[in-house]
């Protein structure tokens, strides 16, 4: 008689962990409340915490201090708005023209 019973991983102690989904939304939270308000003081942990569903243990498991929460969300946003900008950056831009100005090769 064959058996296909397959011992059970040791399962850590605690709560399953959505680490990676709890951090996504807390971040989407963050970054919506920003856009919303346009002030950085306006977005406090207890609304965060509020529109991501989760508890301020959690937020602070991954940010220690709001100013990085802050921080972290503002160079997401930034990132999801320079990649939705097509064509050359305005960097690029200037570069090329300031390289065009002095006869330098871009």
């Amino acid at each position: 008689m064959s058996s296909d019973v397959r011992p059970r991983g040791r399962r850590g102690v605690g709560r399953p962990s959505r680490a990676d989904g709890v951090r996504q939304a807390i971040l989407a939270a963050t970054l919506r409340q920003l856009e919303a308000t346009g002030n950085p003081e306006c977005v406090t942990i207890a609304s965060v915490v509020a529109e991501a569903g989760c508890t301020p243990p959690s937020l602070y498991h991954y940010w220690p201090t709001r100013d990085r929460l802050l921080e972290e969300a503002s160079w997401r946003g930034w990132a999801e708005f320079s990649a939705s900008q097509s064509g050359p950056s305005p960097m690029s831009v200037t570069r090329s023209a300031g390289s065009a100005r002095l006869g330098a090769p871009t």
